[in-house]
């Protein structure tokens, strides 16, 4: 509701008005920014109040004290209108810090419970021009409003009553009859591997101004469904006392867990085998890489499976897959939590095992290749063989030929065992498929390979197969 007042009992320094205002109109700067909180009182406005008006009042009633006398009466009647989205608006003067008053066109909006912000904007622009910064503004805001996914909170750090917005409540789950607004509804809900990064880092931005007047932080929250959501704050000190103490901190929360999600699923695929959920490779060797010295004395294991291109060619390649799946899971549960297990190539997995001697680690292959025998005796399961070869190092130059050493033994294990790997294998196969495959041969040692018809290739069944 626009209050139009003519008033021709003050003085208005006209060069002020003409020169300086506009001056700041074109470094976008002329527009002055406002949040109150109705019910605390306490009230903040940008930075440009203070420069153009030389106070910085922290509450409405100081801010009133900078109204010329006369328009107190308009400024009240608009703020007791300012009960929901509409936008309204008032003429008034303010006080400045050298030439008296200057009248500035005053907007407030209802933004939330007990919240009002708004804008001062000079009168010296032209009323076509001010209603279409008020409208731009006005809309700017509402989408912002509508459209942010943030939380407010405003803290006063000398009670530690703290105003917890219904846009911050909603996104956590929270009715507000179980979030009272203090400060350890907070704090007692931040995860405990996080508090100290999170709350304690925050009360050190309190106690003084050498950490900083902002801080961003990143931390998991509980939600009322009990989960953790992950949140970004961000927030910043407004106001100390003498000494340096934080009076009062306003700050933002957004629920970034859909994003965090993603990221952890990005990193997971990056560093493991989509197969076995094994770490690959490139994991491995930049993890090797990085702890080398760490890791003496190290021994390092190479499994080879045994068969895979047969069972490929005979079953399918699901049967394939489902086998190397078996084998990682006997290998996962067969090594030390300590130790560092991946798929390096289609049938290769390998093992670093770090402070160890060798006696140790022939106990961990004794203990695979015992897993893998009880696999193959147990009924219905896929048979799983593999070959093993170990290497130990003492020194750092051990280390540069210990995947050399290590692929070379298991290669000398694999010529050994490979009449037996073959019969096992076969029996399965026969067992599966219900077809005899004696004239199969791995074509890599140039026999004939697996005399069948593509479409006898069953699907292979994980829960028929143990």
């Amino acid at each position: 509701m626009p209050v139009n007042q003519q008033d021709d009992d003050y003085q208005v320094d006209e060069t002020y008005q003409s020169m300086n205002m506009f001056k700041l109109e074109q470094n976008n700067t002329s527009i002055i920014f406002y949040v109150w909180n109705t019910s605390s009182g306490v009230l903040q406005l940008s930075p440009m109040f203070e420069k153009v008006f030389g106070m910085n009042p922290k509450s409405f009633a100081d801010f009133k004290t900078c109204v010329f006398e006369d328009d107190t009466e308009n400024l009240e009647r608009a703020v007791s209108g300012t009960t929901g989205p509409d936008n309204v608006t008032v003429f008034m003067r303010l006080k400045t810090k050298n030439i008296g008053y200057v009248r500035f066109v005053a907007c407030f909006n209802s933004v939330g419970e007990d919240i009002i912000a708004g804008t001062l904007i000079p009168s010296n622009i032209n009323h076509k021009r001010q209603g279409d910064v008020i409208d731009i503004l006005h809309e700017r805001r509402k989408f912002a409003l509508e459209a942010a996914e943030a939380g407010l909170w405003d803290w006063d750090a000398t009670t530690n009553d703290v105003f917890y917005d219904s846009k911050y409540l909603a996104m956590l789950g929270y009715p507000s009859c179980e979030f009272a607004q203090e400060v350890e509804s907070w704090a007692e809900r931040v995860h405990p591997e996080d508090y100290d990064k999170t709350v304690a880092r925050q009360y050190q931005h309190i106690a003084s101004p050498e950490h900083g007047d902002f801080f961003t932080c990143k931390y998991r929250f509980r939600a009322a469904s009990g989960n953790y959501l992950w949140i970004r704050g961000q927030g910043k000190v407004l106001s100390r006392d003498e000494d340096g103490r934080a009076l009062r901190l306003v700050g933002l929360h957004v629920d970034i867990t859909e994003e965090e999600e993603a990221k952890a699923q990005l990193e997971f695929m990056a560093n493991h085998d989509v197969l076995t959920g094994l770490h690959n490779r490139a994991y491995f060797e930049r993890l090797f890489a990085s702890n080398a010295k760490e890791l003496l004395p190290a021994a390092y294991i190479v499994a080879d499976a045994d068969g895979l291109k047969m069972i490929n060619d005979c079953v399918n390649h699901a049967a394939g897959d489902l086998m190397l799946q078996r084998l990682a899971h006997t290998l996962r549960c067969s090594v030390r939590s300590s130790d560092m297990l991946a798929r390096i190539g289609g049938d290769e997995f390998a093992i670093l095992l770090p402070n160890t001697e060798k006696k140790n680690a022939i106990k961990i292959i004794e203990k695979i290749a015992q897993s893998l025998d009880d696999n193959n005796k147990a009924e219905k399961s896929i048979a799983v063989c593999a070959s093993l070869g170990l290497a130990c190092a003492e020194t750092e130059e051990d280390l540069c030929t210990l995947y050399v050493r290590a692929d070379e033994a298991m290669m000398e294990q694999k010529k050994k065992q490979r009449p037996e790997s073959f019969k096992k294998i076969t029996v399965w196969i026969e067992s599966f498929t219900g077809r005899s495959i004696q004239n199969y041969h791995d074509n890599r040692t140039g026999a004939a390979t697996c005399n069948k018809r593509s479409n006898d290739k069953p699907s292979v069944d994980a829960s028929s197969t143990g």
